[in-house]
């Protein structure tokens, strides 16, 4: 099956045949008010996008440090505090 694929994907004029819903379920989906249609996409504005770079940039430093103080403290947080060890048991 996968050969035959394969095969008709690298014949130029090849256009498979996408299956959707039947007929009688699309009236079923329209009649229960249910909308088939795809979303609109809303275009991406370049001043969000710097914006969030922005955030990014400016706020990774204090998270990068904030991860490296919750992975040690899982690590070696017994170590350091032994009542935490005696909780978790």
């Amino acid at each position: 099956m996968n050969k035959v694929i394969y095969l008709k994907s690298i014949i130029k004029n090849y256009k498979p045949k996408t299956k959707g819903f039947d007929k009688e379920i699309i009236k079923e989906l329209k009649a229960l008010g249910v909308d088939l249609t795809k979303p609109k996409v809303k275009p991406i504005k370049k001043n969000e996008v710097l914006a969030g770079r922005d955030f990014i940039l400016s706020h990774t430093e204090e998270f990068l440090q904030y991860a490296v103080d919750y992975s040690l403290d899982e690590k070696i947080g017994d170590i350091i505090n032994p009542k935490k060890l005696e909780e978790k048991i």
